[in-house]
């Protein structure tokens, strides 16, 4: 139900075309770009650019960011989103 609402909302303000199916999906393409084969965005990769924009010092620091996973710390500190 959020997942769709997600999808139906980022939809109206531009950040899709998203499918609005309530999944969240690995995206198979880089982040901002569509795939070929279905025109439109995978919601991950929407999700992503909104927190991006609404907070890109986070964003671009993930693993500085306490609320992290522990375990996901090492793999972030090995990412650069700059």
């Amino acid at each position: 139900m959020w997942i769709r609402h997600f999808q139906i909302t980022a939809n109206a303000r531009g950040f899709g075309p998203l499918t609005v199916d309530g999944a969240v999906n690995r995206a198979r393409t880089s982040w901002g770009l569509p795939v070929v084969a279905n025109p439109g965005f995978f919601t991950i990769q929407s999700m992503n650019h909104i927190m991006w924009l609404k907070n890109t010092r986070a964003f671009n620091n993930l693993a500085a960011e306490s609320d992290l996973p522990p375990e996901l710390k090492k793999d972030f500190t090995l990412v650069s989103f700059n």
